[in-house]
């Protein structure tokens, strides 16, 4: 915006942007944002998670000591949470937020884009999620709501073995190859093994157990009539946003050094709102040339 500012003959004074920052309706941006991703996606399935961008400034709103789960250790940035919509057309980003200590959690931020989102008439049937987010509140809400979920899930979560409660990790301890079934994703091998049981704190489960060479995860799904091979290629779709956070960070967070929270917020939410506008660019010149190509 800078730039486009600079470029006109008569351009206008620096502080306009900031003005024209300050005051952005936001809802407006998403429910637009939710108006372009239902025309132009289909199969769609809604990511939530959060990344940090590192800062130097000590006098940017919200900047702070965040732990970087990647990295293991705190680093001084800024915190957002983020969703977006993984398709068959490509990635669309939906909502960005900031996360200030002290303040509002990630888990109640991301439930108020979920019911934000629903009120908006985004067409999602399923919401992908790390095991952070992986919580008897927000499994309630989807719930309610009437939509599918797919998470991994940490070790230490207890399901209904017989009748006695057992770890995880206990459980897949106790599982020899031969109970276990061969599925290729990715090109890569791995043995699975799926249970349908209780959950602690969560109900009716589908459980998939996934033992690479050097690995083991546990993936967790409302959806008990799910394939595990299913399961997996659905969990596999929430990278997508991990490719947003890099763009977002290249591009339009990479500036972001507003002082003042007004200013902050506006140009957080331009930047997943340009890079929508981006993806929906290319669709629609590719459309055009495959148009082209028939005539």
């Amino acid at each position: 915006m800078a730039h486009l500012n600079g470029i006109f003959i008569e351009h206008t004074n620096q502080s306009n942007l900031n003005r024209f920052l300050r005051n952005i309706n936001t809802l407006e941006i998403f429910r637009k944002s939710v108006d372009l991703i239902n025309r132009y996606s289909s199969d769609p399935v809604l990511i939530i998670d959060d990344t940090i961008l590192e800062r130097h400034g000590k006098h940017i709103h919200g900047v702070d000591w965040f732990f970087d789960h990647s990295s293991g250790k705190s680093v001084w940035g800024m915190q957002f949470v983020t969703s977006a919509i993984s398709c068959s057309e490509g990635i669309f980003p939906l909502n960005i937020d900031q996360k200030f200590k002290g303040k509002m959690s990630k888990m109640v931020m991301q439930m108020a884009v979920i019911k934000r989102s629903i009120t908006a008439g985004l067409n999602f049937s399923t919401v992908l999620m790390d095991s952070w987010y992986f919580g008897s509140r927000l499994i309630r809400l989807l719930a309610r709501e009437k939509k599918d979920w797919v998470t991994e899930a940490k070790s230490n979560r207890l399901i209904l073995v017989g009748k006695e409660w057992v770890g995880l990790e206990d459980y897949a301890r106790s599982l020899e190859v031969r109970e276990m079934k061969a599925y290729s994703v990715d090109g890569k091998s791995y043995f699975m093994k799926s249970i349908t049981t209780r959950m602690k704190n969560v109900g009716n489960v589908q459980v998939v157990v996934s033992r690479g060479i050097d690995s083991e995860k546990f993936f967790v799904t409302n959806r008990t009539d799910w394939n595990p091979k299913k399961v997996i290629n659905l969990y596999l779709r929430r990278w997508d946003i991990e490719q947003f956070h890099r763009e977002v960070k290249q591009d339009g967070l990479r500036h972001l050094y507003q002082r003042t929270h007004e200013s902050l917020l506006g140009t957080a939410k331009l930047s997943p709102l340009g890079e929508l506008l981006l993806e929906i660019s290319a669709i629609r010149s590719l459309e055009s040339r495959m148009k082209l190509g028939k005539s």
